[in-house]
């Protein structure tokens, strides 16, 4: 089944981005000029703890409990960034005055300013809607390896379908080629997020994973083969009760151990990824 991109959802996409950035100006003159630049630092702020919490949670989930996922990480990259925004929204509104609160030229200058920080702040956020569209298209394209493997009609998985149409149609023509280039994920990380999705997929490929010079490095670490033998956590591993998981002592004491911290820095994913996806 070949999923083709659509010259209209791309118009339509477009569209509903023109939408958003008159609201956001529309939005950032009503909340004012200091508001607004507090929205785009916090907005930023969000971005980067999110993206933190996904690369840790995937890297985690791959090494130590081999049970690698696109759906967790994304879930908790999404609840940490909107657990920063949110609170230091909440903040700013109750410390920081509107436009309404100010009177005369301040008023229109404070709402011009507002309305500029409306606009940025509509761009950044259109920047990130980048990376989420072709992360559900990846997690799209999961669905679709994980259903051909099981011998599913690929034509049931319909939302599955659409994420990866919603992705190729944003990426399609000149204009998706420039918006591809200003995507803030790498290209190492759609890369690697495909390998994995391949070798989670074919049992073989994820033995030599796990036989890879890298991993092998990690794996013989005391303390982590402790965890990975700990039957407690391996039964929570099996029923997902991921929070109960992170309070057990060996994992809280994993998280502490600078020389494994220092190991993580030092392991290369993508060279894994490839000993893995190389055929004997």
């Amino acid at each position: 089944m070949i999923i083709k991109p659509s010259a209209e959802w791309q118009h339509w996409i477009f569209i509903a981005a023109l939408a958003w950035l008159l609201f956001e100006m529309w939005r950032g003159w009503r909340l004012g000029m200091i508001r607004g630049i507090v929205k785009i630092l916090l907005l930023i702020a969000a971005w980067m703890g999110a993206s933190a919490a996904a690369a840790a949670t995937s890297a985690a989930l791959a090494i130590f409990f081999r049970t690698p996922s696109t759906a967790i990480p994304a879930t908790i990259a999404a609840l940490v960034g909107l657990i920063i925004y949110f609170l230091g929204t909440l903040l700013a509104g109750f410390l920081l005055k509107r436009t309404e609160h100010h009177h005369g030229f301040l008023q229109t200058i404070f709402g011009i300013g507002g309305a500029c920080c409306g606009l940025l702040f509509g761009l950044f956020f259109l920047w990130g809607g980048i990376s989420l569209v072709r992360s559900l298209g990846l997690f799209g394209e999961m669905r679709l390896i994980e259903a051909q493997r099981k011998g599913s009609p690929l034509r049931d998985q319909t939302m599955a379908c659409n994420f990866v149409r919603l992705e190729r149609s944003l990426e399609m023509g000149p204009v998706g080629e420039f918006l591809i280039s200003t995507d803030p994920l790498s290209p190492a990380f759609y890369e690697n997020t495909r390998k994995s999705m391949k070798v989670m997929q074919d049992p073989e490929a994820f033995d030599r994973f796990l036989h890879s010079p890298g991993v092998e490095r990690l794996l013989a670490y005391p303390q982590l083969n402790r965890v990975l033998n700990n039957p407690r956590i391996q039964e929570e591993i099996k029923v997902g009760n991921f929070p109960a998981i992170w309070s057990t002592p060996d994992i809280q004491a994993l998280l502490h151990d600078p020389r494994l911290m220092q190991q993580l820095k030092q392991f290369d994913l993508t060279q894994a990824l490839d000993y893995a996806l190389k055929k004997n």
